[in-house]
C-alpha cells in the first residue's frame, strides 16, 4: 500500500503512525514502515502482518481403563477441524474402524464406538484422520493401550481417561503446584464454586488473573486452579489450560500437565502462567481436569472450568496518545506557518 502526500507536516506524521501502528494479537507478521523520496512526495511501503496460524487439531481419546476390553466404549473428541470434514478413529495394530462424523460449525466432533471383541493381548493404539483447518488432511495417534492377560484395558500412560493431547504451547508457558494446607487456606483455595467429582475429588473454579505490559505481545495471564483428594488412595490426573480471545480464537495453552500422586487428603494448586499473549483485551481462560476413569469403583469423567478477564490494551492505548499527541503538534506546526505567511499580507495593506 503506497500513500502519497506533497505537505511535509503530513509526511511527519504518515511516517510517525505508520511507523507505530500495533499489530499486536497477530502472529506470524513483522508490521513494518519504510519511506521513500519520489518526485510526487513520500511513498510509505506498509508490511502488513499475515493471519495468526490456524490452530492444529485437538483430540482426546476415553477409555475405561481397568474394565473388560471386548466391546468397551470409545469417545474421541475432537477440535480445530475443518468445517463439514469428516473425521474417523480407528483402532490398530489390525486397523479397524471405530466411529466416523462430522465436524459441526465450531469445527468440533464428537466420536462414540466400541472396540472390537477380538483384541489380543498386547499394545494397541487409537488413531484419528481428519482434515484440519488450514485444509490439509491429517493422521495422528490420540491414545495408546494395552490388553491384559486378563482381557482388561490398562493405560500405557499415567492412568487417565484422556490421552495426551496433540497441541502443543503457542506462547511461552510456566506451570507450578503448590501444597495448600489449614482448614482456612484449603476453603479459601476452592472457593465458593467448588464442586465434588463422584465422592473422589473436589475441585475450585478456576481464576484468572493478569500481569499487563507495555509491550505489543501484552504481558502474561495466569491461571489458578485448585484440587483435593477426598478418597482414600492416591490419585494422579492430567490438566489441560488454554485462554482464547474474544471471538474464540485460542491464544495459548499449556497440556499434560500431570497431577501427580495427590495423596488422600491433599489439597493442591496448580498455576499457569501463560505468556506473550497480545492486545486482545478480553480473554476467556479454560481448564479441563482429567481423572482416572474409576476410583474405588467410582467412574469420573473430564471436568471443565471456564472464566473470563478483561486487560487493558496498555500498549495499544500508548500508541494512540502518541498519535494523537503528533497529530496535535503539526496541526500546531501548520497553524503557526499559516500565522507567520499572514503577517506580510495585514502589513501590506
Amino acid at each position: 500500500m503506497t500513500v502519497l502526500t506533497t505537505h511535509p507536516a503530513l509526511r511527519l506524521l504518515l511516517v510517525a503512525v505508520f511507523a507505530f501502528v500495533p499489530l499486536a494479537g497477530l502472529v506470524g507478521g513483522t508490521p513494518s514502515a519504510q519511506a521513500g523520496n519520489d518526485s510526487d512526495g513520500v511513498g510509505l511501503t506498509v508490511d502488513v502482518a499475515q493471519p495468526t496460524a490456524s490452530p492444529r487439531p485437538d483430540a482426546s481419546c476415553e477409555l475405561p481403563f481397568g474394565k473388560p476390553a471386548g466391546h468397551a466404549q470409545v469417545r474421541v473428541r475432537v477440535r480445530h477441524l475443518k468445517l463439514g470434514s469428516l473425521a474417523q478413529a480407528h483402532v490398530h495394530s489390525t486397523p479397524t474402524l471405530l466411529a466416523s462424523g462430522t465436524a459441526d460449525a465450531d469445527g468440533s466432533v464428537v466420536l462414540n464406538g466400541t472396540l472390537p471383541d477380538d483384541l489380543v493381548v498386547g499394545s494397541h493404539s487409537i488413531s484419528l484422520t481428519g482434515i484440519a483447518v488450514d485444509g490439509q488432511a491429517f493422521t495422528q495417534t490420540v491414545l495408546t493401550f494395552t490388553v491384559t492377560a486378563g482381557g482388561l484395558l490398562a493405560a500405557e500412560a499415567p492412568p487417565s481417561a484422556v490421552a495426551a493431547s496433540v497441541r502443543t504451547a503457542a506462547t511461552p508457558a510456566r506451570v507450578a503446584q503448590a501444597p495448600v494446607t489449614g482448614p482456612a487456606a484449603v476453603a479459601a483455595a476452592l472457593g465458593s464454586e467448588a464442586v465434588a467429582l463422584g465422592g473422589v475429588l473436589t475441585v475450585s473454579g478456576l481464576t484468572v488473573r493478569a500481569v499487563p505490559a507495555l509491550t505489543p505481545d501484552g504481558g502474561d495471564v495466569i491461571l489458578d486452579f485448585t484440587i483435593r483428594n477426598v478418597s482414600a488412595v492416591p490419585i494422579t490426573s492430567s490438566l489441560n489450560f488454554w485462554i482464547d480471545n474474544a471471538v474464540g480464537l485460542p491464544i495459548a495453552q499449556v497440556d499434560d500437565v500431570a497431577v501427580a500422586d495427590l495423596a488422600a487428603g491433599e489439597t493442591r494448586t496448580a498455576t499457569a502462567t501463560l505468556s506473550d499473549v497480545g492486545q486482545w483485551t478480553v480473554f476467556s481462560g479454560h481448564v479441563t481436569l482429567t481423572p482416572p476413569a474409576t476410583v474405588g469403583g467410582n467412574d469420573l469423567t473430564p471436568v471443565s472450568r471456564d472464566a473470563f478477564i478483561i486487560v487493558p490494551p496498555f500498549f495499544l492505548l500508548l500508541v494512540v496518545a502518541l498519535a494523537a499527541g503528533l497529530s496535535l503538534a503539526v496541526r500546531f506546526v501548520l497553524r503557526a506557518r499559516r500565522a507567520i505567511r499572514a503577517v506580510p499580507v495585514a502589513a501590506a495593506s
